[in-house]
């Protein structure tokens, strides 16, 4: 695998916002495809120009060649099949190799405010599964396969060790399990499977089985309009299923916060319905006609479902969903700073400085303000788990027993926008269809995360980290390599 380059020690690796600015949009694009021609021509000096200063310290000539020179022997010429904006930071490209019978590749490009490149390397999907070829193991042989990579590669590296908890399951089964870590530096208080971390956007797939069920209830239709709900918005011809599936096209609401939001004061759901309302930012596209990533829409469908249910998102959720699994860790928590609430068990999200030379908090960090002013906001993020609830949760996936098999079902299934062209995306849930994964990452100040579920082998992979750890998708792949193989 290539080795990431990280050129920024706070590169914002988060699923958490689309670039609404057009013109920093094309500049990105354009660097990827400026990156793509250059290893296609072997042009190393092309590959290195786009990155920030300070990169170029580090990644030189050099060591673009020694990488992609054993990369381009494999795998021959790439071409830009697709191009994801995972959030306004991150764009992930898949590329398709011109030598016969080598899987898609998958990279991730990282930016900064100015859409100038801070690092990039492979992202996830990057294997191409075998799922026909399902090789049996010991629990104790894989266990020990586990110790030997993720043990020495991951958990203890000297670089940046992997503070958070993973498990993997066979079936719903834990067969692999590791905390590793504190849920507080200063405290020095260990992780365990029942610390309540951050999901971030982990934490659409609950939004969007809440709509499932309202929709199963018979409350409402996933055919019925944004403006059914909020006649004051501008927004027309955008359905539930279009915020579901992210093909809504409407404008990124955390941009329109850092333009016009008092900073000192928290800003909730009702407080976005507003500001759109009030400053009415025009859509990126014709409802239906692109996939855009869009925290926006999930933003809303939270509020949608407070206005059918009558009770709040997180009353929502507990009573229909955490409460009946019995997923007693398991909680909306966007009470820290609003309510000054505090929680037992909880990994709190901690970032490196370089400056100190340790991990702090990141509430301590001004660049990372937007952690504070938007705590109130629900629905993209702001579910909490832990280990041993999600255990529970994957293993509802595969064989429900309280909810409706249904709801899966249709969650799962890839959607298509107007021109029939896949999504790669359920309600909820990214979908590849090559493997039958179901799965999505969580990027938030402080955290990262990532839940995979391989429904046709039943086997799981949890990964929540509370350092905003670099390397998480990098040891996701290996494990799930090593799992499926």
């Amino acid at each position: 695998m290539l080795k990431p380059y990280l050129a920024c020690l706070f590169a914002l690796l988060f699923s958490i916002a689309v670039q609404s600015q057009n013109a920093l949009h094309a500049q990105k694009v354009a660097v990827i495809q400026q990156v793509i021609k250059g290893y296609n021509q072997h042009d190393y000096a092309a590959m290195r120009q786009p990155w920030i200063g300070i990169a170029k310290l580090f990644v030189t000539k050099s060591k673009l060649k020694k990488e992609f020179e054993n990369y381009h022997h494999k795998y021959g010429n790439l071409s830009i099949d697709t191009l994801i904006s995972e959030n306004k930071y991150v764009y992930v490209a898949k590329l398709k190799p011109s030598k016969i019978n080598q899987p898609n590749v998958y990279l991730s490009f990282i930016f900064n405010e100015k859409a100038k490149l801070e690092g990039f390397g492979e992202s996830y999907p990057v294997l191409a599964y075998k799922k026909k070829i399902i090789h049996t193991y010991t629990p104790q042989s894989f266990v020990e396969q586990m110790d030997s990579v993720i043990l020495k590669k991951y958990l203890f590296s000297a670089n940046q060790p992997f503070n958070g908890c993973l498990a993997v399951l066979d079936k719903g089964e834990i067969i692999y399990q590791k905390c590793n870590g504190f849920q507080d530096y200063s405290s020095k208080q260990s992780l365990n499977d029942t610390t309540v971390f951050e999901l971030a956007s982990v934490s659409k797939q609950f939004t969007a089985l809440a709509i499932l069920i309202l929709e199963q209830k018979g409350l409402l239709k996933l055919s019925d309009t944004l403006q059914q709900f909020f006649p004051e918005l501008p927004y027309s011809n955008i359905s539930i299923e279009n915020l579901l599936n992210h093909s809504s096209g409407l404008p990124d609401y955390e941009t329109l916060l850092k333009k016009v939001w008092d900073k000192s004061q928290f800003a909730y759901n009702s407080d976005v319905v507003k500001l759109l309302a009030i400053h009415q930012p025009k859509s990126l596209f014709p409802s239906g006609e692109q996939f855009e990533y869009c925290n926006t829409g999930y933003v809303l469908l939270a509020s949608i479902i407070e206005k059918v249910s009558k009770q709040s998102y997180q009353q929502f959720l507990e009573q229909h969903i955490f409460e009946p699994l019995q997923m007693k860790h398991t909680r909306v928590y966007n009470s820290r700073r609003t309510a000054k609430e505090k929680i037992e068990n909880y990994a709190y999200g901690y970032v490196y400085s370089g400056y100190k030379n340790e991990y702090v908090l990141v509430d301590s960090l001004a660049q990372f303000n937007y952690v504070i002013y938007q705590d109130g906001i629900t629905g993209d993020g702001t579910v909490n788990s832990c280990i041993k609830d999600l255990q529970i949760w994957e293993r509802e996936i595969i064989n429900p027993q309280v909810m409706s098999p249904l709801l899966f079902q249709k969650a799962f299934q890839n959607r298509t926008l107007k021109n029939g062209t896949p999504t790669n995306y359920g309600y909820g849930f990214f979908i590849s269809g090559e493997e039958k994964l179901s799965y999505h990452t969580g990027g938030w100040p402080g955290y990262t995360s990532i839940v995979m579920n391989f429904l046709d082998q039943q086997k799981q992979i949890i990964i929540l980290s509370n350092n905003y750890y670099t390397h998480f998708t990098r040891m996701a792949d290996e494990i799930a390599e090593a799992l499926l193989k």
